[in-house]
């Protein structure tokens, strides 16, 4: 613990060519599928050398897991990435802390991506990590953002994760979205069968038990 062979995971959408080679680093990356940048980010990459597994990609639909996700993915397509790929590939990898690249490129209203996630799905997927890291590593963990395009909804998506780090519970107490429940009445939001096969595609070809 605190030395040079500690054991990290990354969680991120860009960071991950310097993790490639390294075996101790889990890296996973939930993304939209042949998105930005057009030729990374498939299932297939999986780390190089003494990293070659260690890369998880989940494009929406080890130690590099990628998971890319088809465009249109909504809450139930990430929760179901978090279920079945995330926080058991942090539990068989027992980090000893967690860094994550807290992007909101997968919000509905960003102008790069073509996914329709509200704040309340960051503010899901940021207690999913924040759990993950008491259980597994003392609750070290430490959120950057990096990413997000929309200048009207990144503040309510990085609001939404602060106020879950901060244990700010309960809408009283929190920020309005004043677009929050548009948003969730949107078709397509619950996990499609496309969906679900892309993310099972990723538990195949990984060692990640469910």
């Amino acid at each position: 613990m605190g030395t040079e062979r500690s054991k990290r995971s990354t969680l991120a959408s860009s960071t991950g060519k310097w993790e490639w080679g390294d075996d101790n680093v889990l890296f996973v990356s939930l993304h939209q599928d042949n998105n930005y940048t057009a030729d990374s980010g498939a299932v297939s990459e999986r780390g190089g050398g003494k990293g070659e597994g260690f890369t998880i990609n989940v494009p929406l639909p080890p130690v590099t897991i990628n998971v890319p996700l088809p465009p249109g993915s909504g809450s139930g397509a990430y929760e179901y990435a978090f279920k079945k790929v995330v926080v058991p590939a942090l539990e068989q990898f027992k980090p000893d802390f967690v860094l994550v690249s807290s992007g909101f490129d997968a919000s509905y209203a960003d102008p790069l991506a073509a996914m329709i996630l509200s704040s309340n799905v960051f503010r899901f997927m940021a207690r999913e990590l924040v759990e993950a890291a008491k259980r597994l590593c003392g609750g070290r963990i430490v959120f950057a953002h990096e990413g997000g395009y929309s200048e009207t909804y990144v503040p309510f998506c990085g609001a939404a994760v602060l106020e879950e780090l901060l244990g700010v519970h309960g809408v009283d107490k929190q920020i309005k979205d004043p677009f929050l429940s548009e948003v969730e009445r949107w078709g397509y939001q619950e996990l499609q069968e496309h969906q679900k096969k892309a993310v099972d595609r990723v538990v195949v070809s990984t060692n990640v038990r469910t």
